[in-house]
């Protein structure tokens, strides 16, 4: 299931500034994922899309890394 965004961070607020460097690695993580294996599509086994995804995952990179700026 695809979560909203918004509703990602706000579920997630609250963490440590380690706490949100944590997330942000695992968002990148995700994201390096489907860059080495998007021609791959036997890769993939998620629904929606796994285009949708990494738009939705891009968002929230760009959300994490503005609060991670606050924080330091």
């Amino acid at each position: 299931m695809l979560i909203d965004p918004d509703q990602y961070i706000t579920e997630i607020k609250d963490k440590s500034l380690n706490g949100l460097i944590k997330e942000r690695d695992k968002i990148i993580k995700q994201m390096n994922f489907y860059e080495r294996n998007k021609g791959n599509k036997d890769a993939f086994d998620i629904h929606p899309a796994p285009e949708a995804v990494y738009r939705w995952d891009n968002i929230i990179l760009i959300k994490l890394t503005n609060m991670i700026m606050a924080l330091s």
